[in-house]
């Protein structure tokens, strides 16, 4: 749909449990391209940018949030992931990455209750069908498999979501 206008008002909002996938404009893309070379610093500054023209780009916020974390900028890195969580609280996936940060950091507790919320919001997209669950049996058996956790279900929800939408999840 085309946009009636400029801000926050003016952009269309993403369904419950779906990203807002804002393309982040060049320097979002110039972001994405300097993490594909492992230049995450420059890659941030990149991602900075286009969050100074569109605080609201959550893609950007994420991904910023991960080069952050490949860095070892982990306190940087979480505060990006929460600042999408608090936009977006169904943004799953940047529970996971919490939970990585504190697993790496060998705070076990915080890192089980990051990756619980992880499990039980991508269970709730799961069970409500919908545009979103194929992506979410997707991510839920990706975390299963990560954690060693639950594991013939991830193999039946990776089967899923491969049947669902096949060369999606390659």
């Amino acid at each position: 749909l085309p946009q009636t206008g400029r801000g926050a008002a003016g952009r269309q909002q993403p369904a419950a449990g779906q990203h807002a996938h804002d393309q982040g404009g060049p320097n979002a893309k110039r972001g994405n391209d300097l993490v594909k070379t492992g230049n995450h610093a420059e890659a941030v500054k990149a991602f900075q940018l286009a969050l100074q023209e569109d605080p609201t780009r959550l893609q950007a916020r994420h991904s910023m949030g991960d080069s952050l974390r490949a860095m070892g900028r982990h306190d940087e890195a979480i505060a990006a992931y929460r600042a999408v969580l608090k936009q977006n609280p169904q943004y799953y996936c940047c529970y996971t990455h919490i939970g990585d940060v504190e697993k790496s950091r060998n705070n076990t507790s915080v890192a089980n209750s990051a990756y619980a919320k992880a499990i039980d919001g991508y269970q709730q997209q799961v069970q409500s069908g919908g545009p979103v669950a194929s992506a979410a049996k997707f991510h839920l058996a990706k975390l299963y498999h990560d954690l060693d956790r639950n594991l013939p279900e991830a193999l039946k929800f990776a089967e899923e979501a491969n049947a669902a939408t096949p060369n999606t999840f390659a």
